[in-house]
């Protein structure tokens, strides 16, 4: 009988976001199928994502350097030996590297084994603002050397994180995060009933830009026109957000959903999802909200371009400004025919190109 082949999957922590939720995802669809795998987590950060991941992997297959629910330098140190060890003792063919920290870290392992393939996984087309970024991206680059494969998770995050990479020749490889659901309702009615009602979803953090959205619903109340905003996910920003929507005297008209795991379920009664990142890699949540035909206005950044059509199966919006966000929304609400239109195009899309059976199939090929 054939050995099965070997592989470590090594990533920051579980928190509840895109790459993180990815890994789920991947579990579930058979990504790993054929192989004996082990994922080794610097820090566990969701308990609840944990145990998911726990059940579907295996938890003999879970090496965890710390049981924090953030990211810490003695996890990365710990981190580093556990990928040491195990890459001794498991002897695996190739370790994919899942997000900037675990990249670098894992990198920088891989060089004392140099028959081992390195895959790095890309999950954002540009990195977050913040005072790392600089270091980050040197560090990226400098180490790009030791790169054999480059997976990202859209053909947008493929081609622009090709300036964190010294030119040298690589395999490269889209693999999706998402698979169109086929239990996913499906949104009918598009009348609006009372005051409107727009979501948004995503990590609460800065780049998410929740902060303007708060604003245009401000404005948006100014002009008599009140929204109700429901805002699914959980972030370090949480507080913030709540403290802005109070101080712009929409604490009423704003409700923090939390985490919720098919949040479209509840979403799709809304009237328009509203995305305003200002960076993103595949962006799942406007996918999710594309496949169960809500209407979508976006900032049209990393896999968002790939996936939708501007005017055709989203509106992608041409300024971040709250005022225009705010005459956008307005506009839309106006409309109810052109949001059953915007909605049915975006169903239809997402479930034509990100169909089970064809991401498995794409899953089938890729090559570890």
């Amino acid at each position: 009988m054939t050995e099965q082949r070997r592989v470590i999957y090594f990533i920051n922590g579980l928190m509840r976001g895109g790459a993180e939720i990815g890994l789920r995802s991947l579990l579930e669809n058979g990504l790993f199928e054929g192989y004996d795998f082990r994922v080794i987590i610097l820090h566990r950060g969701s308990a609840e994502l944990r145990r998911e991941i726990g059940n579907l992997a295996g938890e003999d297959r879970i090496i965890e350097a710390s049981d924090s629910p953030n990211l810490s330098i003695r996890g990365c140190l710990v981190g580093a030996y556990l990928l040491f060890r195990t890459i001794i003792t498991f002897r695996p063919e190739s370790v994919i590297l899942s997000l900037k920290q675990a990249n670098i870290i894992g990198r920088f392992v891989l060089y004392a084994f140099p028959r081992v393939k390195c895959i790095a996984f890309e999950h954002i087309a540009e990195l977050e603002r913040g005072p790392a970024v600089a270091l980050y991206s040197k560090l990226l680059r400098l180490t790009s050397g030791r790169v054999d494969s480059v997976w990202a998770d859209c053909t947008t995050t493929l081609h622009a994180t090709r300036i964190y990479f010294k030119p040298r020749r690589r395999e490269e490889e889209v693999v999706p995060l998402f698979l169109a659901s086929d239990e996913a309702p499906l949104k009918t009615c598009y009348e609006l009933s009372g005051p409107a009602r727009i979501a948004t979803a995503g990590r609460l953090v800065s780049r998410k830009r929740i902060d303007l959205l708060l604003m245009a619903v401000r404005i948006l109340f100014d002009r008599g026109r009140p929204v109700i905003l429901t805002i699914y996910g959980e972030g370090p920003m949480k507080s913030t957000f709540e403290q802005l929507a109070s101080d712009l005297g929409i604490g009423q008209q704003v409700e923090f959903a939390g985490f919720r795991h098919k949040w479209y379920a509840d979403a799709m009664e809304q009237d328009l999802f509203i995305h305003m990142s200002d960076e993103e890699g595949f962006c799942i949540v406007v996918a999710e909200a594309m496949m169960v035909g809500l209407p979508v206005i976006a900032n049209a950044v990393g896999g968002i371009r790939d996936y939708s059509c501007d005017g055709n199966t989203a509106v992608h919006l041409s300024s971040m400004d709250p005022q225009h966000v705010a005459d956008t929304i307005g506009q839309h609400l106006d409309c109810e025919s052109y949001r059953h239109y915007l909605g049915h195009c975006a169903a239809d899309s997402i479930k034509s190109t990100y169909r089970r059976e064809r991401v498995m199939e794409l899953y089938r090929s890729v090559e570890f």
